[in-house]
Order: C-alpha cells, then sequence, then structure tokens
C-alpha cells in the first residue's frame, strides 16, 4: 500500500482497521483483507464476485461496507495501489455525508 502514502492498523472488531490520513479505508479480519466500498466502486468488487464484511451481533447477521480485496492485488504493489485508492476514495466520500 506504499503507493497511497503512509497507512497504520489499530486492533479492532477481533482484528484490524488500516487507515490512512485518519480515515479507516480497509479492514483486516480472520487473515482477509476487506476494502471500504459505496455505490461508486462496489460495482468493480461485485463483478469479480468479492464477498461483502460480515458478522453476527445478536444472531443477526449484520453486512459493512467493506468488501474483501481480490487476492492478486496482495502481491502486485501497482494493482494494490489501484484498489487502496478506490476505497480511501469511498472513506472520503462517506466522511462527507
Amino acid at each position: 500500500m506504499q503507493g497511497v502514502g503512509p497507512v497504520n492498523a489499530r486492533k479492532m472488531f477481533g482484528g484490524h482497521g488500516i487507515f490512512h490520513d485518519g480515515i479507516m479505508f480497509a479492514l483486516v479480519a480472520d487473515d482477509v483483507l476487506y476494502l471500504k466500498t459505496d455505490e461508486a466502486n462496489r460495482p468493480e468488487f461485485e463483478q469479480r464476485g468479492l464477498t461483502p464484511f460480515l458478522y453476527e451481533r445478536k444472531d443477526k447477521v449484520i453486512s459493512m461496507s467493506y468488501n474483501e480485496a481480490p487476492g492478486e492485488v496482495l502481491d502486485d504493489p501497482d494493482e494494490m495501489t489501484h484498489w487502496a485508492q478506490s476505497a480511501i476514495d469511498a472513506s472520503r466520500r462517506a466522511s462527507k455525508k
């Protein structure tokens, strides 16, 4: 993720939240990277069949606006930069609402 600039991780959700400029744009849960999605970038994730982050609370399954990152980007810095930037942009749009 070096291509987007400095990022840091904080423990949360039983995993880690990934932040850039104070905005959470990704999370890692059960060794899976999930990236922030919204109406603008979610279709790219859905076209690849990348599933949303789900968790259970009080016998209810909750879907968050984070989808699994494509596995191949974990080994490709240029592709990771593209997907991470897309997630950062989605987080910025969400913070403006």
